[in-house]
């Protein structure tokens, strides 16, 4: 009887694996419509499936993008291996695949808890945590990685976008110029720093970086539009239209690189090398041309017109300096007029220059008179400069009744404000009695 127990265990075993490696067999070809059929059949006769068919099926799911179904029996293979690493990997990227980052995230630090020392899941936690937003947990365990491998490109380039997104630039232009130095051909990187360096107006640094770039991909066209840019900010005007050119030759044939073109030879007639020459009217005819390509492409940019009206001014002729000039008002109207006024009145009431404030925050509120918070701009400057608070107030309690979704500070300070006028008014009211 014995004999009998063992044989037929023996066989089982037998049985199994050979299951084990027709699974094998099939995943590897890539047959996994013919896994799920399997294991569905047997599922269905009310067999109960191992831990290795439930892995393969949320394999073949996975494979075939049905993330749902691959988590359903991931899920359940790790009900009988609680601990399987590979098995948890799987499960983590479904999770993530499907978009459910935080189960992923959680995931991860299982297998890590398990394993310390597992690089791969580490780098795919960190990634989850960037997902997340979670920029100062995955920055820890980038950190943690670099420890593993200090001459990893990819590490740096990841704490330099987390730096980013933390708005530390100083840290990021680190990162990123490690990974650069690196792997130079990180196009991504080279870019982002450029970018770093443009915002921080550190321009020397943004020409140095992307001219280093341009030695191994001389025709990458974004590289050399800032490029272009960076020369123009730095009035480095003769570089900056031949990069514009070179742009145009390379396909970029946008409004904004004839616009840009075209502003930059504006500038140039400035300068000491055409200010006294006949040859500067010829630069403002050039920069003439390249405006009306990019008014050709798009007519109702103010940039355009505004160059166009300041290009021919200067070469005398008013009737299109006057034409191109009312363009830009008519263009300009009401969209940030409104800003621009409500910005020098600011401006001119912390000069202590009220009357010009008043005027500016008028102005403003003509231009756009929805933007209540203006009313409250006025009170504080009548309420500063006028011994007679009557306006002030009159402009406080419209402000308070009128305006919505405002800053309640402003609010408080109002509804203060107008109670301590009142009781003011009501006092001088009972004076002149």
């Amino acid at each position: 009887m014995k004999t009998i127990i063992f044989y037929i265990i023996v066989f089982s075993q037998l049985l199994f694996a050979q299951e084990d490696i027709e699974l094998n067999k099939l995943l590897s070809s890539g047959k996994y419509q013919k896994i799920i059929q399997k294991l569905k059949d047997k599922n269905a006769k009310g067999i109960e499936l191992n831990f290795d068919e439930c892995k393969s099926l949320g394999i073949a799911y996975k494979k075939l993008m049905n993330f749902n179904n691959s988590i359903i029996f991931f899920v359940k293979a790790k009900e009988l291996q609680p601990n399987n690493i590979e098995l948890l990997s799987h499960l983590a990227s479904s999770f993530s695949l499907s978009g459910n980052h935080l189960k992923a995230e959680e995931t991860y630090y299982k297998i890590l808890e398990l394993d310390t020392n597992n690089i791969t899941n580490r780098i795919s936690l960190a990634s989850e945590q960037y997902t997340l937003k979670k920029y100062d947990e995955a920055i820890e365990n980038y950190t943690q990685l670099l420890e593993y491998d200090s001459t990893n490109a990819y590490f740096y380039f990841q704490l330099g976008l987390c730096k980013i997104k933390l708005n530390d630039s100083k840290k990021a232009q680190t990162y990123l110029s490690k990974s650069i130095k690196l792997n130079p051909n990180n196009q991504k990187a080279i870019s982002l720093l450029a970018r770093l360096f443009y915002n921080e107006e550190e321009y020397d640094k943004t020409i140095k970086v992307l001219q280093n770039a341009l030695t191994n991909n001389a025709q990458n066209i974004q590289f050399n539009n800032l490029l272009a840019d960076s020369f123009y900010k730095m009035r480095k005007y003769n570089e900056a239209i031949i990069k514009y050119l070179y742009v145009i030759t390379l396909g970029d044939s946008s409004h904004t690189v004839f616009q840009k073109l075209g502003m930059t030879y504006y500038y140039l007639s400035f300068t000491s090398a055409y200010k006294k020459l006949k040859t500067r009217n010829l630069k403002l005819q050039e920069g003439i041309d390249a405006l009306l390509k990019s008014y050709e492409i798009k007519n109702n940019n103010p940039m355009t017109t505004l160059y166009l009206g300041l290009c021919y001014k200067e070469l005398d002729d008013y009737d299109n300096s006057i034409k191109y000039l009312e363009e830009t008002l008519n263009f300009a109207y009401p969209d940030y007029l409104d800003q621009i006024y409500s910005n020098l009145g600011y401006a001119y009431s912390e000069k202590n220059q009220f009357k010009e404030s008043i005027v500016s925050y008028k102005e403003a509120l003509s231009f756009k008179p929805e933007r209540k918070v203006l009313l409250y701009y006025l009170a504080n400057v009548y309420d500063r400069y006028y011994a007679d608070k009557s306006v002030a107030l009159n402009y406080y309690r419209k402000f308070a009744k009128e305006a919505k979704d405002v800053d309640e500070n402003l609010i408080s300070y109002s509804l203060y404000r107008i109670k301590e006028l009142t009781h003011e008014e009501d006092f001088w009211k009972k004076k002149k009695k």
